[in-house]
């Protein structure tokens, strides 16, 4: 990377510019000892990563060192939003608290509890973790971060994610790790967010608009998978409790059955009553683990969820709803309108005629989201 290059990819105005020259030595000298430090980086995150990856909560994880023209940049970034603020060679690795950076990625958002346990147990921490929320999630969404001692903060864009600043040693040297926990759509809406919007289209209404959109859509994908698991957890939950009382009542019988060999003295008579105790086998099972479900609630009482609902419970009571067989040119039919689909979702007219003509609610916009790594 040379300093034209640097200046004509990263630097947006002439402001910039001028910054940038009045701290070149400074950012040079920085840089030099930035890329003697990176080898030793690499080996503190991938331990790290090593260590998380033994956490069952963890779906996968995203890794990086951060880039030499990224980090310049952020620096001038700071010195600009914050002139008064120095950073040299001697204090960049404490200013920039992110040279190592790692994602966490789960599946279900009620698998953050564990992974949260497993990283406060496991590494000291600079700071208390940061959870991000977006603007109306519930007072429950709240307390659930707050329990576990952290600092929960309203992002002005909608960016959801949890944060930490770990601290670690190898060697003589201790290194700070930024480690963001959040889901697997949280980061796909947050890195479609980062590449598109950040940082340079950050003021684009219609490009806020659209991750807005898309960052609401990311999020009711998020609560249905909770509300799938929830649904599953609970069928179990009433299966098991109905054995329970096919167990108590199997324990009731075999009392009976042995009562009534003290009591009856007829063969015939005692053999039959047995023979109907015996045909209710004895049921065993275990209970299974409950969860708690927090963004239940803000699903629930969504727009979305209703206005689905609503027209599923419609459907399913109505005449229409009885089992059908296809026929060859059936399934022919199917297969054009799967097309037609799939033409319409790559031309924004028909897609939009498509939302158009549906009857299903539309989900009210939320603030958009930001990205929180660079």
């Amino acid at each position: 990377m040379t300093r034209e290059t640097f200046y004509k990819d990263y630097l947006k105005n002439q402001e910039d510019c001028i910054l940038a020259d009045r701290h070149w030595a400074e950012l040079e000298a920085i840089l030099d000892d930035y890329r003697e430090l990176k080898p030793r980086l690499e080996n503190t995150g991938q331990a790290i990563v090593n260590a998380l990856l033994t956490c069952k909560s963890i779906h996968s994880i995203n890794y990086r060192i951060k880039h030499e023209e990224h980090l310049l940049e952020k620096i001038l970034r700071k010195m600009k939003t914050n002139p008064g603020q120095s950073i040299t060679r001697e204090n960049y690795k404490e200013r920039i608290t992110d040279l190592i950076g790692i994602r966490a990625l789960h599946i279900f958002k009620e698998d953050w509890a564990g992974i949260h346990d497993f990283i406060i147990s496991g590494w000291k921490q600079s700071e208390k973790p940061t959870a991000y929320v977006r603007y109306g999630d519930a007072e429950r969404i709240l307390n659930y971060y707050k329990d576990k001692d952290c600092d929960v903060q309203e992002h002005k864009f909608g960016y959801r994610s949890v944060h930490y600043q770990l601290l670690t040693s190898l060697g003589a040297e201790t290194h700070q790790v930024e480690v963001q926990v959040r889901t697997l759509y949280e980061e796909a809406w947050g890195e479609i967010d980062h590449r598109v919007r950040y940082p340079y289209t950050m003021d684009n209404e219609r490009m806020l608009r659209l991750s807005s959109i898309l960052n609401r859509l990311s999020g009711n994908a998020d609560e249905l998978a909770s509300y799938m698991r929830y649904t599953k957890n609970r069928s179990e939950q009433l299966e098991w409790e109905h054995r329970k009382e096919l167990e108590e009542k199997n324990r009731i019988i075999e009392n009976l059955k042995s009562r009534i060999e003290d009591l009856v003295s007829d063969k015939d008579v005692r053999h039959e009553i047995s023979m109907e105790l015996d045909s209710l086998s004895p049921v065993k099972d275990d209970r299974p683990e409950q969860e708690e479900f927090p963004w239940l609630d803000t699903l629930v009482d969504s727009k979305f969820f209703n206005g689905l609902q609503s027209q599923l419970n419609s459907f399913m009571n109505s005449p229409d709803f009885e089992p059908i067989e296809l026929s060859e040119e059936d399934w022919h039919i199917l297969q054009k309108s799967q097309e037609e689909l799939i033409r319409a979702l790559n031309n924004p007219r028909k897609m939009e005629k498509l939302l158009n003509d549906t009857n299903i609610p539309l989900i009210s916009e939320s603030k958009g989201d930001e990205d929180g790594v660079d």
